[in-house]
């Protein structure tokens, strides 16, 4: 009898957090970042993209790709990010290097934590925002040079990637950055 209440608290708990992802994500999208307003000194529309544990990274990277290709309808990208690093590795990558290749200005926000990949995608864009209290994180140590080599390879230019890497990816444990932690390693933050 207790390993279907198990079960059923297991599905309810899964349940409640995709149900509460798509709303929060409409939130956003409706509310807090509507994507009609117009915040460029150029009168352009800012695009906005929302990215969360349970996101298919293959469509952000189409939508960014897209979006990209028309550049002249929008100046810049705002990304969203709330994520605990359920995100699959190669596509993370391959966001990060689109985010960072963008012809358009890439801004990513970090409401709470971009932990994991989530990390290098929010270190590739030109400008990245944290609230007071988000934490981005150390990244997966992975045996393969190739994504090893993609994550250094990801991250803005502005930034030391030799000293991000051996910081945040070269460590065995989970470790939270937070703001302070953050600048100090050279990296730019932005208050949100």
């Amino acid at each position: 009898m207790s390993i279907f209440r198990y079960i059923a608290t297991l599905v309810s708990g899964i349940m409640t957090g995709v149900v509460a992802s798509a709303l929060y994500e409409k939130y956003w999208r409706q509310k807090l970042l509507d994507p009609e307003d117009s915040d460029s000194e150029y009168d352009l529309p800012t695009r906005h993209i929302y990215i969360n544990s349970v996101t298919k990274l293959e469509d952000v990277y189409h939508e960014i790709t897209d979006i990209n290709e028309n550049c002249i309808n929008t100046n810049q990208i705002d990304i969203i990010i709330q994520s605990n690093n359920l995100l699959s590795i190669p596509w993370a990558i391959e966001v990060a290097n689109t985010i960072k290749n963008s012809k358009c200005n890439t801004r990513v926000f970090v409401d709470g934590y971009a932990h994991g990949v989530a990390t290098v995608i929010a270190l590739s864009a030109n400008e990245l925002y944290l609230k007071e209290d988000s934490t981005l994180s150390t990244f997966r140590r992975v045996k393969s040079e190739v994504y090893t080599n993609g994550y250094k390879g990801v991250i803005n230019d502005k930034y030391d990637a030799d000293t991000i890497m051996n910081e945040m990816h070269h460590k065995d444990d989970f470790v939270e950055y937070n703001k302070l932690e953050l600048r100090e390693l050279g990296i730019e933050i932005y208050d949100w």
